[in-house]
């Protein structure tokens, strides 16, 4: 089971990036945009390990839902439970 530090590397949080662009990610809940973050990428990246490895990261909530569409269909929503 990998630790704290390896799911931290560099290596492992650009890769995670790299899938969040190619999935043509969203603005997250804190409403910044891919291309805001894209900005100090690295120093970015680098904040967000150490918040996680001091134990200061706080995920902020998200509120669920579901939503009918049309022909019966649903939509799992995730959205900022702040407002």
């Amino acid at each position: 089971m990998p630790n704290l530090v390896d799911v931290l590397s560099d290596t492992t949080l650009y890769s995670a990036w790299i899938k969040v662009l190619e999935n043509q990610g969203c603005a997250g809940i804190d409403g910044i945009s891919l291309d805001d973050f894209s900005n100090g990428l690295w120093i970015k990246l680098e904040a967000l390990a150490q918040e996680v490895q001091n134990n200061k990261y706080r995920a902020k909530a998200l509120c669920k839902s579901r939503d009918r569409q049309a022909f019966g269909w649903y939509a799992n929503l995730s959205y900022s439970c702040h407002t």
